[in-house]
């Protein structure tokens, strides 16, 4: 029964994967994928806290 699991559970992953919607990383199809600004805001703000006096 073993192999037969097997057989079945490899198959029917090929059958989910080959319905699987192609993705070029080239297109952004719509979405907004970048991140502006994130690094400078955050530079920006470790640069704005004052020092604590001991």
């Amino acid at each position: 029964m073993a192999p037969r699991l097997g057989l079945f559970l490899i198959w029917a992953g090929a059958s989910v994967f080959l319905q699987l919607v192609p993705v070029n990383g080239d297109e952004n199809n719509g979405v907004s994928t970048e991140h502006t600004g994130d690094k400078s805001s955050a530079e920006s703000a470790e640069g704005s806290v004052p020092a604590a006096d001991t």
